[in-house]
């Protein structure tokens, strides 16, 4: 009878390293059961509803995956009747606060503006509420807000403001207007106190007047009460691909990532018109390292 070296060498060589090779076997299990080797932990993800809000009669929650994840999309606007438009009943009567992500063009138009988030009449002093950046080289972002006896108020940050990606917050806590940008407060602005006026009219996000202008905005979140200092700071310092912070209080959530629908539990859902769902939008964005 013949001999099988190479049966009988395989079979050493499975005695000899067979222990370690079932020991790198069961790691690799394990990592990968923690997701270690989820690709989707790493990568942008494909759909907002990835992560979204959940409102039952017992509680109110995030459910899916929430962390860890930038956007596929970005909501681009083109200043030529380019616009998300959001039911009036998604708006605030009181204390509110609105961020958003955006990424601001180059080039400006003297004398032009780029609206951000509005309620009423598409922007202006008629509006309960306008945020807006003016003039050329973004030389001010401004926050209007219209009381219920008609009368407007405003405040305003002097830029010019950072190229690329950034966080802007806008916060009525019922006696003051503030700016912050990335998280830290650029303005306060005592008004007296005050009630907004009835809202009547759309939420709109839009990315220019005159045709002058562009601009990319991403995970718009409106809250009915005023957010403080560290709350705001705590949803920059999430980065672009963030969960909303105060659910309780929590009107829309409008990540713009490949839609204009709200995932705040509220629908609250957009109706976009000529936006353009960029994939290309990341040069520019930096995530927040504090």
């Amino acid at each position: 009878m013949r001999c099988s070296c190479r049966s009988q060498s395989a079979m050493e060589y499975l005695m000899t390293y067979g222990w370690a090779i079932l020991a790198i076997a069961i790691v690799m299990v394990s990592l990968y059961s923690l997701g270690i080797f989820n690709l989707g932990s790493f990568s942008p993800s494909g759909s907002s509803v990835a992560c979204q809000v959940i409102r039952t009669a017992a509680q109110t929650s995030l459910a899916g995956q929430c962390s860890n994840l930038v956007p596929k999309f970005v909501a681009k606007f083109n200043a030529q009747g380019s616009y998300v438009n959001v039911s009036a009943a998604a708006g605030p009567k009181g204390p509110f606060t609105v961020l958003v992500w955006a990424d601001l063009p180059s080039g400006w138009s003297g004398g032009s503006y780029i609206s951000v988030v509005t309620q009423g009449n598409a922007g202006g002093a008629g509006s309960e509420f306008d945020s807006y950046f003016g003039s050329a080289s973004s030389d001010y972002l401004a926050f209007r807000t219209r009381d219920s006896s008609g009368i407007t108020h405003a405040t305003t940050v002097s830029g010019p403001f950072p190229a690329g990606w950034q966080h802007y917050s806008f916060v009525f806590d019922g006696t003051n207007l503030l700016i912050y940008v990335n998280g830290v407060q650029k303005v306060s602005t005592n008004i007296g106190s005050n009630t907004l006026a009835t809202a009547t009219a759309h939420i709109q996000f839009q990315g220019g007047a005159n045709g002058y202008n562009s601009i990319m905005l991403a995970d718009v979140q409106l809250y009915n009460a005023s957010l403080d200092s560290t709350t705001v700071k705590s949803t920059y310092a999430k980065g672009i691909g963030g969960a909303p912070v105060d659910l309780q209080h929590l009107v829309g959530w409008w990540p713009l990532n490949g839609d204009a629908n709200d995932y705040s539990g509220n629908n609250n859902h957009g109706i976009p018109t000529n936006v353009i769902w960029s994939s290309s939008w990341q040069s520019g964005y930096a995530a927040p390292t504090s």
